[in-house]
């Protein structure tokens, strides 16, 4: 599986290309000598001269307001009805992968661009080592390109980003900048290109993940129905009174003596709930950055196989999301787009908490039906709470514990199954 199956597959699009002008252009001169006020004073000694008969001042000074005049007209309009644009190839990848960026840039009109400048900014995780070089304008994150473009014309040119870790990427504007064929003014346009770049987390072998809980994704015997489904009823029972009223069978209560309820056939459809305690894995000096992308990791391969063995996953994070800055909250659906949610949430967490673990449990398990199964990764075991999790399990919920680089023995008074992940299930 790759990021590009699952585009085509989910209906993920690509990026649009050329586009107008944002905003006005930007003149800046080459030096003090030919800026406004150096400008006027040159006009104000061209009228001086020419009142005292100074006839060579004179020539020298319209020579130069002439020049400067052209110049600067030149440089104003070098820049009109020009068109550029980015379209990438697409805009989700997995870690490894690489994602093909294609810049054009077009020229409406017949006046010639000497020499045009064009900023694409990439983020560094993205840029290949050949697109290393810093932007004549200082910027980091720019990689820039220059070239002479005729009037009528048209270029274009190609960028391999290789997306090296998980993350989320904004793509900012592209920046062109001309001018006149001598360099005394240069001309600045944004145009607006903003995309964002998904890099999923990195997928690992299931074999490497002994989860207790992924036994749900197989056969499995129980004495107890934990899940039905009220649309396949296949008998009747008696009724007590915590069953409620809605699932009576009235017919048959009325041949009958007592109420009697319905019963209907376990459903073949299981949730399971991934849960992300972003907080268990520090804060400052003290965050654990490969722990925290060894946990997503593996958040991201439950759920991808509990998705091909037709399970419901869901993701419950209580990070602060790159774009929105909220908690992660996709719950359990059998949907054909699930798994790419989960995955982009996924792309989109921060080492930002923003709550914690047993407020995130409790809030997900009033939506949720019991039965579901909980599979809680942390940063460690001593971070997980036992009360919540007593209560959970006394509901009827399956708990598993994923310490991350944790111990290999659930903690005292743990209810549920746990297992230990550590750098080697890379």
């Amino acid at each position: 599986m790759n990021a590009r199956s699952m585009e085509a597959g989910f209906g993920v699009g690509m990026a649009t290309a050329e586009k107008g002008p944002q905003g006005g252009i930007t003149l800046q001169p080459a030096g003090a000598l030919w800026t406004r006020p150096a400008l006027l004073l040159l006009a104000a000694m061209a009228v001086f001269a020419s009142w005292y008969g100074q006839q060579p001042i004179l020539a020298m000074t319209l020579l130069l307001l002439s020049f400067a005049v052209l110049c600067r007209l030149w440089s104003r309009h070098c820049l009109v009805r020009l068109f550029c644009g980015r379209t990438l190839e697409r805009r989700r990848a997995f870690p490894g992968e690489e994602i093909s960026m294609e810049i054009s840039l077009r020229n409406g009109k017949w006046l010639a661009l000497p020499w045009v400048r064009l900023e694409n900014p990439i983020p560094g995780e993205l840029r290949s080592s050949a697109e290393g070089a810093v932007s004549s304008s200082g910027r980091q994150d720019a990689v820039e390109v220059s070239l002479f473009l005729p009037g009528r014309n048209r270029a274009r040119w190609t960028y391999r980003m290789l997306c090296r870790r998980r993350g989320f990427y904004p793509l900012g504007n592209l920046r062109v900048t001309s001018g006149d064929i001598f360099g005394l003014y240069t001309a600045s346009l944004e145009f607006p290109a903003a995309e964002t770049v998904l890099v999923y987390p990195r997928l690992l072998p299931l074999a490497k993940l002994p989860l207790p809980a992924l036994q749900m994704l197989g056969d499995e015997k129980t004495e107890r129905r934990i899940c039905t489904d009220p649309t396949r009823p296949f008998g009747i029972r008696d009724h007590i009174p915590s069953d409620g009223l809605r699932h009576i069978h009235w017919k048959a209560s009325a041949r009958g003596q007592g109420l009697k309820r319905k019963i209907f056939e376990p459903t073949t459809t299981k949730k399971i709930a991934l849960f992300f305690d972003v907080e268990s894995f520090g804060s400052g000096e003290a965050f654990r950055a490969e722990a925290f992308e060894l946990g997503i990791s593996t958040v991201a391969t439950v759920a991808f196989h509990a998705g091909k063995s037709e399970a419901q996953p869901g993701l419950y994070a209580n990070t602060r999301s790159a774009d929105t800055g909220r908690p992660i909250a996709v719950p359990p659906s059998g949907s054909r787009s699930q798994l790419v949610e989960i995955l982009e949430s996924l792309a989109k967490a921060t080492p930002r908490a923003s709550g914690s673990l047993d407020t995130l449990l409790s809030a997900a398990a009033r939506t949720l039906p019991s039965g579901s199964c909980f599979v809680l990764v942390t940063g460690s075991s001593a971070d997980i709470p036992q009360a919540t999790l007593a209560d959970l399990k006394a509901r009827g919920y399956r708990i598993t514990m994923v310490p991350v680089e944790g111990k290999t023995q659930p903690p005292s008074g743990a209810t549920g199954d746990a297992v230990r992940i550590s750098e080697a299930s890379r």
